[in-house]
């Protein structure tokens, strides 16, 4: 199996849904689609993990840069993410302290609504 993702921007937020395999190979294209994606909606992005079966650690550190790039710019990632290998692999590499990870798409959507810029809370 391979990932896909699927882009679409909801009320000034774009949204990056990703499934299958995100293993070391979909680094580049996965970090391009999101980092454009990203700049197109006023720098706030969700990326819905919620399909994706598998994942390796380089994505992780693909999210991670995700996150500091658009903290740079005054924009806030929400990441959605629950199932269990997945989250595993989050909270071992420890980013769900500094990152904002929701178990569901509404969470995410309202903490990203509220997302005005720097100096906003950080959820974890």
């Amino acid at each position: 199996m391979t990932c896909s993702t699927r882009i679409t921007e909801y009320e000034g937020v774009a949204i990056i849904y990703v499934a299958g395999e995100l293993d070391l190979a979909a680094c580049p294209e996965f970090e391009a689609t999101a980092l454009k994606a990203a700049e197109s909606s006023g720098h706030r992005l969700m990326i819905d993990l919620l399909d994706v079966s598998y994942a390796e650690a380089g994505p992780i550190g693909v999210l991670i840069k995700i996150d500091r790039a658009l903290t740079s710019r005054g924009g806030a990632l929400a990441v959605v993410c629950c199932e269990k290998h997945v989250r595993r692999l989050i909270e071992t590499a420890r980013i769900d302290r500094g990152m904002n990870i929701f178990e569901d798409r509404d969470s995410a959507a309202a903490f990203l609504k509220r997302a005005s810029g720097p100096g906003r809370d950080r959820q974890g």
